[in-house]
């Protein structure tokens, strides 16, 4: 069995289910993989959440990180667990196989070019970061909060905020969400902190039940960008980019990010 210590670490935490790897069509062998099938997502908020096997969700696109054939070559039974911090969606990869060939893609390569902010390859790093922003608070002016009844148990609360580009804070983590939303939107381009674009984010909030301190978790993600038609006195907002993440989908928060946008 080979490995590269550059990318894998001891002691490594539960991995998401590992696929079925089915051949792509036009390719052959056990060295290709379809890298929307193993590349597996997780929001983390505590270090235990690293060790259960629920939350994972998959991505939509990657043809942006890797090529148009959303292809992987040189790896036997590969797998590629991004945890992102839960509030900051800062990201750790993960990634593991049971052999190499002489010529393999430089898998790290896509992600570089894609999370502009960084990642990190190591898990004491990571750890340092969950603890960091365990309890890190929403950034920008909160705009609109409702709950959601849980079957038996007390209800769920959830925040919207809206962040102009000349928040402190934003400009530090922005970056993160749009590297995210590359593996979610088709044809995404990363755009830059400007006073015409107003940025969103969808929150659910917890309760730390040992601190009784507040967490905080991203649901969604949304950009507008203002422009001036001819004849009207004001300006309008049309929406860029607009993302629930997976793990909430059909629970209806794409039509309460819409409602608080407009």
């Amino acid at each position: 069995m080979k490995a590269a210590s550059a990318i894998t670490h001891s002691g490594a935490p539960y991995g998401g289910k590992k696929k079925s790897s089915k051949t792509p069509s036009g390719a052959s062998g056990k060295w290709v993989c379809n890298s929307n099938e193993v590349i597996n997502f997780k929001l983390i908020q505590r270090e235990g959440d690293l060790y259960s096997e629920e939350g994972f969700f998959s991505p939509t696109f990657t043809n942006q990180i890797f090529n148009d054939r959303e292809q992987i070559h040189g790896y036997s039974n590969l797998n590629i667990d991004i945890f992102l911090t839960a509030t900051t969606l800062r990201p750790y990869l993960n990634i593991t196989y049971d052999d190499t060939e002489k010529v393999a893609d430089d898998v790290l390569k896509g992600f570089r070019s894609t999370f502009k902010n960084g990642y990190t390859t190591k898990y004491d790093e990571f750890q340092r970061w969950i603890q960091e922003d365990q309890f890190v608070s929403p950034v920008g002016e909160m705009i609109k909060a409702f709950t959601r009844d849980r079957e038996g148990k007390t209800s769920d609360t959830y925040l919207l905020y809206k962040v102009k580009a000349n928040n402190k804070s934003f400009k530090n983590i922005y970056m993160n969400f749009q590297s995210v939303m590359m593996f979610f939107i088709d044809g995404l381009s990363f755009i830059k902190l400007d006073p015409y674009w107003t940025y969103y984010i969808l929150y659910k909030e917890n309760v730390n039940k040992e601190t009784k301190e507040k967490e905080y978790v991203v649901v969604g993600y949304a950009t507008t960008y203002e422009f001036w038609k001819s004849g009207e006195p004001q300006c309008r907002a049309r929406i860029s980019q607009f993302l629930i993440l997976p793990c909430f989908q059909r629970q209806g928060f794409g039509t309460e990010l819409l409602d608080g946008i407009y």
